[in-house]
């Protein structure tokens, strides 16, 4: 076992895993992960908060303004019985679900600013 300050990772395909060490023992293992536009490590801090995330907290920050990492579905629960006629409805159920045009378009002004100018999609099929 690694003492506190020398953190060992152990890589399973993208994802490796971060011992944390408190007190001198080996306490809770966190996940990290790479950012899908820059390929840098994610904070294991914001793995930890936002698991779903698969943006470091510059691209997190950055996507924002196209639209933001995920967008909230909701829909009505039903709470009768499969095919019954009487229908009732229960409370409002929310779902996270990834904004795939907004990583589109991240990964498209990422990749201008890397290589050249960004123009959006939208402009761009207007010229």
């Amino acid at each position: 076992m690694a003492p506190p300050g020398q953190a060992t990772f152990r890589f399973v395909g993208e994802i490796a895993v971060h011992p944390v060490f408190r007190k001198g023992k080996l306490n809770m293992v966190r996940p990290l992960r790479k950012c899908e536009v820059c390929r840098g490590w994610i904070a294991p801090e914001r793995v930890a908060t936002i698991p779903r995330s698969r943006l470091c907290i510059e691209h997190a920050q950055r996507i924002d303004s196209f639209g933001g990492e995920f967008k909230v579905q909701f829909y009505h629960e039903r709470i009768s019985k499969a095919g019954s006629l009487k229908v009732n409805y229960g409370g409002i159920v929310t779902r996270l679900v990834r904004n795939q045009p907004a990583m589109e378009r991240l990964i498209e002004w990422y990749e201008a600013e890397a290589f050249g100018s960004f123009q959006p999609a939208a402009e761009a099929a207007l010229r």
